[in-house]
């Protein structure tokens, strides 16, 4: 009995050593989102959406991914095709092919997107509107709960705690609307050109012209807290796309050729790099952020706002150039994947050793990716 019991633990030891993933990806050039299983190695899907690059986000659980056709006014939930089968002690990964659940009208010109716990928002730029949804009754409902904006603009929707943050980039503030009552509750002023917004803990991140915005949540009373860029910042420069991370000591944020660290403490700490910020995302543990540059590089931040090292990953972009299209990057499980709109293929760069350790030839002009997943699974395959 002894003997079984050793094999079977070594048998689901094994089976956990290597994670499920499936890269969802879209194109520059066709109106197309197709899924690569890095298992296998190949794309299992392709599906025809609403328009060419879209915005790809995946929600919080990492099983949908959620593409934003701004032009179009749709936004398409793609289902990862992983599911689970309860064994008692463990649950058994299940791989069916991954499928479009919908594509649904949440407004005009969808395009910030911001998701929290169970929470999903969409600013609609056109019409004003924000759009709320729950990931948990995705295939169920994809009824949204809709909120007057006050006028049409960029937006740059979060939440905290019971309060639905609406930042303007027109109005150069931000509201705190009540959930329960749908009255504004607070007005945060003094945000000139508001864009780019992130959850921390309690603390909600704002960039704007000349530094960012903080707004906190205490016990469910709001403040605001106003940290201006450094002195002899260069003209043009700003915080326009704010990163976060639920276990980073703080917020990062792009930064000209280079990104900034967010103290909500000490302020802006700027980190410059070899060419102008792309993407950026955190690692799983929270305590390194990886950047993409417009050279091609990418570049790991430890979490106190140190350059540990760069590596050349793919090709070089032009941002000069109108409509160009841009690399996307997506990290998962000590793993960076990034697309190569110029040769059509995703490098996976191993973050122990910082080298190209696979490349996927996926033609035609990949752009914005994400990597779902599902936890707590065990694959036998």
């Amino acid at each position: 009995m002894r003997n079984w019991f050793a094999l079977l633990t070594l048998s689901l030891t094994a089976a956990h050593a290597q994670d499920a993933v499936r890269l969802v990806f879209v194109d520059a050039a066709s109106p197309t989102a197709q899924v690569l299983d890095l298992q296998e190695k190949k794309v299992v899907g392709q599906f025809t959406v609403p328009g060419p690059a879209a915005g790809v986000y995946a929600t919080p659980s990492k099983k949908y991914a959620v593409l934003v056709h701004r032009n179009e006014n749709r936004i398409t939930f793609l289902h990862s095709g992983f599911s689970t089968v309860d064994h008692g002690e463990h649950q058994d990964l299940v791989k069916n092919p991954p499928h479009v659940l919908q594509t649904i009208d949440v407004g005009r010109q969808p395009t910030h997107y911001f998701a929290h716990g169970d929470q999903m928002v969409f600013f609609n730029d056109q019409d004003g509107t924000v759009a709320l949804m729950k990931e948990s009754l995705l295939g169920l409902s994809m009824d949204t709960q809709t909120i007057k904006a006050e006028i049409p603009d960029h937006g740059a929707p979060a939440l905290l705690g019971n309060h639905l943050l609406i930042g303007y980039l027109k109005l150069n503030r931000v509201d705190a609307v009540d959930l329960q009552t749908l009255e504004v509750k607070n007005s945060f002023p003094g945000c000139p050109g508001l864009h780019g917004e992130a959850l921390l803990g309690n603390t909600v991140a704002y960039g704007c012209q000349d530094g960012v915005l903080l707004i906190q949540n205490q016990n469910g009373a709001l403040s605001s807290q106003k940290f201006s860029n450094p002195s002899g910042t260069a003209e043009g420069v700003r915080v326009g796309t704010v990163l976060s991370h639920p276990e980073a000591s703080g917020f990062f944020g792009n930064w000209g050729k280079g990104v900034v660290r967010i103290d909500t403490q000490a302020g802006l700490q700027p980190i410059p790099l070899s060419s102008t910020f792309i993407k950026g995302a955190f690692d799983g543990s929270g305590q390194t952020l990886v950047v993409l540059t417009a050279d091609g590089q990418l570049h790991e931040i430890s979490a106190d706002g140190k350059l540990k090292r760069s590596a050349q990953v793919v090709s070089p972009v032009d941002l000069a150039v109108s409509g160009v299209p841009r690399p996307g990057l997506a990290v998962h499980e000590g793993q960076a994947y990034v697309t190569d709109p110029a040769t059509g293929e995703i490098v996976q760069v191993n973050l122990a050793d910082w080298k190209v350790s696979s490349s996927f030839k996926v033609g035609g002009k990949p752009t914005g990716v994400v990597a779902l997943t599902i936890e707590n699974a065990v694959d036998h395959e």
